[in-house]
């Protein structure tokens, strides 16, 4: 991970890493308000080695002193020093009542003694005994178990402790600003570690990676999607943008040979698949074309739901033979798609969807429509597999912050073991405000049938046995017989295109015709001709022909011989 990447995820997160923050800085509030509060008066004290009678002796003192300096600055805290100042105060100060803290400066004799207290006079006196109560503690230390009563090293007092005027501890702003650095410490810890193993997608550049793939389209999530109709032209909102980017990318994915029919699968349920199944159907007929919605979900249908259709016949009637295809063909929401529901729930939709008669059905539909299967999740079933095969491909639908980078590696596994082509893939309920780190970046999952809840569990049915099978005939798949094709739903546009232009009204011929003299052998053909004998050849009365000219420039020419 880079600084770059490091920022980005700190601003994606940045009510997360305030929240953190401001934790931190409570927390160091309430223990800055058990604190008790103390006052601190300092004064200060020089330590002397020996004489300095001379230079030379000078010199030595110096150094003697400066390397004795921080023993004593380490023996004013200790109880010896505090029992001194207590007995010499005269009862005005009791051991436990105050503290004292040395320091010493490097290369330097001198010594700072610091004296804390609950009052600022007890500040003050802790910290003028402090001077001789540590000259009288290092001479004993110094002479202790000897027969001396001197010592080399002497402390003298310097300079006496004023009484302070404000609180030394606690100190508010310190202990504040500390607390909101740990917490937003934390908080940066936090949501890079929760970057690193969330293996949840939220990025293209993921999903790319992981198949291979590009990905077709983003679809950003929307209250509209998740009523009953799923959508539906007029009330796609902000996502008919997206799906509209979606319809442009499946027209340039192949430009060598485009599909003609598309599966629409998920890597688990819940994911969209259906939604934007219906939706893109609806941006495609929109756009012109002829499509055809088939709810091959067998499992769990929902097309008829979506576009409020009677379920009686569908594609489990058409599998099994028991209704031809033209009469399954329901006209949509809009006047160029049309829609096959599923039909009744069949104990086999594995064998039914896998079937030779399911891909001539799709290969029916392909001459007419441009074919858009609502399939089954991949994960769970095996139903998707078997029709991206049959299918020109499939493109499948991943639910942003949902499914798992190897649900996703997964599905492109399956597709490739198959023989499926991969078209790309469809990043689903997108958050709004995340389509832009989504797109451009910021800055194990269970796969098993008993999740997938509604239907597409692992058990075999128990009356599988009496379960219907495929009819093996394939001759009666033809949606033209016995009638053209724009009478089917979903053809109107492509009937309009389909009509011959009208006719130009040819203009009257003139009073008098104008002949050019270079060209008088049509003269003379046209006066031999007699009366009844219409110009350019025509019987009197006759039609004109549709392959003559029809302008007056035309025919001019032609009577040139050009």
């Amino acid at each position: 991970m880079t600084a770059l990447d490091l920022v980005r995820i700190m601003r994606a997160n940045l009510k997360l890493l305030a929240l953190a923050a401001l934790i931190g800085t409570l927390l160091a509030a309430g223990y800055t308000l058990t604190r008790p509060t103390l006052y601190s008066a300092s004064s200060t004290a020089q330590v002397i080695a020996g004489n300095s009678i001379d230079a030379n002796s000078a010199v030595l003192s110096q150094q003697l002193s400066t390397g004795r300096a921080g023993y004593y600055a380490q023996l004013a805290s200790s109880s010896g020093v505090a029992n001194r100042i207590a007995e010499e105060s005269k009862g005005s100060l009791r051991a436990g009542e105050f503290s004292v803290v040395g320091a010493s400066s490097e290369g330097s004799a001198t010594l700072t003694l610091t004296a804390s207290a609950a009052t600022p006079a007890k500040a003050q006196r802790a910290a003028d005994l402090a001077r001789t109560a540590l000259a009288d503690e290092a001479k004993y230390l110094e002479t202790v178990g000897t027969e001396a009563k001197t010592s080399v090293y002497r402390v003298f007092p310097l300079t006496a402790a004023a009484r302070p005027s404000a609180p030394s501890s606690p100190n508010w702003m310190r202990n504040l600003m500390a607390g909101a650095a740990i917490g937003l410490l934390a908080g940066i810890v936090l949501v890079v570690l929760r970057k690193q193993l969330d293996s949840r997608i939220r990025h293209t550049s993921e999903v790319e990676k992981l198949t291979g793939s590009g990905v077709l389209g983003v679809i950003p999530k929307a209250p509209t999607l998740q009523s009953r109709r799923r959508g539906g032209l007029g009330e796609l909102g902000t996502t008919a943008e997206a799906f509209r980017m979606l319809r442009t990318n499946l027209r340039y994915i192949s430009t060598e040979r485009p599909p003609r029919s598309l599966v629409i699968t998920s890597a688990m349920q819940s994911e969209g698949k259906s939604t934007v199944a219906a939706n893109l159907a609806r941006v495609l007929s929109a756009a012109g074309q002829s499509v055809v919605l088939v709810d091959t979900d067998l499992r769990r249908p929902t097309v008829h739901e979506t576009f409020d259709l009677e379920n009686l016949v569908g594609l489990t009637e058409v599998l099994t033979g028991q209704a031809p295809l033209a009469s399954a063909i329901q006209q949509g929401d809009h006047k160029n798609l049309a829609v096959i529901t599923s039909g009744r729930v069949p104990p086999n939709p594995s064998e039914l969807l896998g079937s030779r008669r399911m891909s001539a059905v799709i290969e029916a539909l392909g001459e007419e429509y441009f074919v858009v299967l609502d399939a089954p999740p991949l994960l769970p079933v095996t139903d998707a597999g078997l029709l991206a095969v049959a299918a020109d491909g499939a493109a499948v639908v991943y639910q942003h912050g949902r499914t798992h980078r190897e649900q996703v590696g997964l599905c492109a596994k399956i597709l490739e073991q198959v023989g499926a082509h991969y078209y790309g893939s469809i990043l689903n309920m997108t958050p709004p405000k995340q389509m832009g780190s989504t797109i451009y970046g910021y800055g194990a999952g269970n796969y098993g049938g008993a999740t997938y809840g509604y239907g597409y569990g692992s058990s075999e049915d128990p009356s599988a046995a009496t379960a219907p099978t495929p009819s093996p005939e394939v001759r009666d798949l033809t949606l033209t017989e016995g009638r053209s094709s724009a009478d089917l739903p979903g053809k109107e546009d492509a009937a309009r295109l389909r009509q011959p232009a009208p006719q130009a009204p040819t203009p009257p011929e003139p009073a008098t015709a104008v002949r050019a003299p270079s060209a008088p052998s049509r003269a003379g053909a046209s006066e031999a001709s007699g009366p009844n004998v219409a110009p350019h050849g025509r019987q009197s009365g006759e039609a004109p022909s549709p392959q003559g000219p029809r302008t007056r420039r035309a025919r001019r020419r032609a009577d040139l011989g050009e």
